[in-house]
């Protein structure tokens, strides 16, 4: 007879001590990085050091790094994914004014937690579970873009009429991996300008009606 499946009863106390502690770990790679330490550098044994913890505190909850990189997964892809949406959830063609709002928002999210994207970015080169769950983020983002852009092909305003999921694939690709690069790096007038050309490039390619041929 096969044993039934054992159902994973809540709790609310272990719950709370996790999340506080994410929150502590999160504050670590912030400091750690801030102090001039390297995220490659960032060993279990430093992490806890700089949360303030002991090591066998972290492993009660995480089973190594990659744990930790998930359970940071899973509080940032809420945060991105509701940068997004008020823009791909639009039904109207945004104004550039109204683009660059949302693309400014979207920016600003990816800028607040560039450190534990970057952090997950590092894990993910070695640990294949982190590495499917960032993909899946990108392409739930990827998601999200590829329903607004069909919105456009059916309403005749699209600049483009390829496969809204490949349109999708490239911008979603093209903030995770260009913004560390292309933004982070520069002082806060080029970013606003960098970021005011983003909009400009993605207004023309998104919503540039297409010439009659």
């Amino acid at each position: 007879m096969v044993a039934p499946a054992r159902t994973k009863v809540p709790n609310p106390s272990r719950d709370a001590a996790r999340e506080d502690l994410v929150a502590r770990i999160r504050r670590a790679i912030a400091d750690h990085v801030a102090e001039g330490g390297s995220l490659e550098s960032l060993t279990v044994a430093r992490l806890a050091a700089t949360a303030g913890i002991s090591r066998s505190t972290f492993y009660v909850h995480f089973a190594d790094k990659g744990g930790l990189m998930l359970a940071l997964l899973d509080v940032l892809e809420p945060v991105l994914l509701d940068a997004g949406r008020p823009l791909w959830s639009r039904r109207a063609v945004p104004t550039e004014a109204e683009l660059l709002d949302g693309i400014e928002r979207i920016v600003d999210a990816h800028r607040t937690h560039a450190t534990e994207l970057a952090a997950v970015s590092e894990v993910r080169t070695y640990d294949a579970a982190v590495a499917e769950r960032h993909r899946a983020l990108v392409d739930a983002v990827a998601a999200d873009i590829a329903a607004h852009v069909a919105w456009t092909q059916d309403h005749g305003v699209a600049a483009s009429d390829g496969d809204p999921a490949d349109v999708a694939f490239w911008i979603a690709r093209m903030l995770f991996r260009a913004l560390p690069f292309y933004l982070w790096p520069a002082d806060a007038d080029e970013t606003d300008v960098r970021v005011a050309e983003l909009a400009r490039v993605l207004h023309r390619a998104l919503y540039a009606r297409r010439a009659a041929t």
